[in-house]
């Protein structure tokens, strides 16, 4: 019959692969960015670790592994899929990871409050002791909203009041740890500008 012809010639169902994108002239410095790179150190290599596992630690509970290494080099970060915990300590170390408990809080908008928001993510138990390096204060806390990396440094200072508030707060150069995802309706996010481009030019 035609329809057992029709069924015999049609293709086999194609077999699902896993993807790797490759991203590559993403910026109109690229020549400039792609030798600070290559080299393997400076403040854009580590912003691009930084970035890269700051994600890897949002999408593990999804699935998804992210990894960042060099054209031709070793790996130089590897974030494993499964446990947002795991995550952060292939991101930030087992030191670090050791003293995170999860945090979580949401609320659903009412006509004297509106504001619909959910706030997960993990914070550590105490103040850690952090270095005067730039660096190092970026990498104590990471915020996203909608899924999105930001900087708010109003966020980050009321977590910094909420810890220096405390009883049993740390003195000194102690400053908490927060890895945290911020989700609210789209329309209270306002749309990115970003501002104007300006060429690099280095001797």
């Amino acid at each position: 019959p035609p329809s057992r012809r029709a069924a015999a010639s049609a293709p086999p169902p194609r077999r699902h692969t896993p993807k790797t994108p490759q991203v590559e002239d993403l910026f109109f410095n690229l020549a400039v960015r792609r030798r600070a790179i290559a080299a393997g150190r400076g403040e854009s290599y580590h912003q691009m670790l930084r970035v890269c596992g700051a994600y890897g630690a949002l999408w593990a509970a999804r699935g998804v592994s992210v990894a960042c290494k060099r054209s031709g080099g070793a790996c130089d970060l590897q974030v494993p899929p499964g446990d947002a915990l795991r995550a952060l300590e292939a991101v930030h170390g087992k030191h670090q990871a050791s003293d995170l408990v999860p945090f979580a809080c949401s609320a659903i908008g009412t006509p004297e409050r509106p504001l619909t928001f959910k706030l997960e993510g993990h914070v550590s138990r105490r103040g850690l002791e952090i270095s005067a390096k730039k660096s190092d204060y970026r990498h104590r806390f990471t915020f996203f909203v909608n899924g999105r990396l930001v900087e708010s440094r109003p966020v980050q200072r009321a977590v910094d009041e909420a810890y220096a508030n405390r009883q049993d707060g740390d003195v000194g150069k102690a400053k908490p740890f927060a890895h945290l995802a911020l989700t609210v309706p789209g329309d209270h996010v306002p749309p990115r500008r970003p501002g104007p481009r300006r060429a690099s030019h280095r001797p």
